[in-house]
């Protein structure tokens, strides 16, 4: 739970500072504070919805889709997007790096086992 907080604050703090960023823009071009944030807070609920789309699209891509924590995976992503990357690739890659994740632990159970279990012959 700790470990989650953590990274939820991590992406808060840079979705925040990616959207003061784009707000901040905004102004210097000439747009009222108010409407930049408005704007800003729009596109963002659009590409976090796009997020949400495209992780769950690659994780049902998955042969077996038990145990994701689809939560976490958005927000791989979104940090991610807010870093720069697209939310195509990011979705991608943060699925990506947990499946590899799972399947190394997997695998690494497995060696565990058939090392620890008796031998016939």
């Amino acid at each position: 739970v700790a470990t989650r907080n953590a990274n939820r604050e991590k992406m808060d703090g840079k979705v925040a500072k990616a959207l003061q960023s784009r707000v901040s823009m905004a102004v210097d071009k000439g747009e009222p504070i108010e409407s930049a944030a408005r704007s800003v807070i729009e596109e963002w609920a659009t590409v976090e919805e796009d997020i949400r789309r495209r992780v769950q699209h690659y994780v049902e891509m998955l042969p077996n889709q038990d145990g994701f924590d689809l939560a976490k995976l958005e927000q791989d992503a979104a940090i991610s997007v807010c870093e720069g990357e697209n939310v195509e690739d990011a979705a991608r890659r943060a699925v990506w790096k947990c499946r590899t994740k799972r399947t190394e632990t997997e695998v690494d159970t497995a060696l565990r086992s058939a090392i620890q279990a008796p031998r016939s012959g």
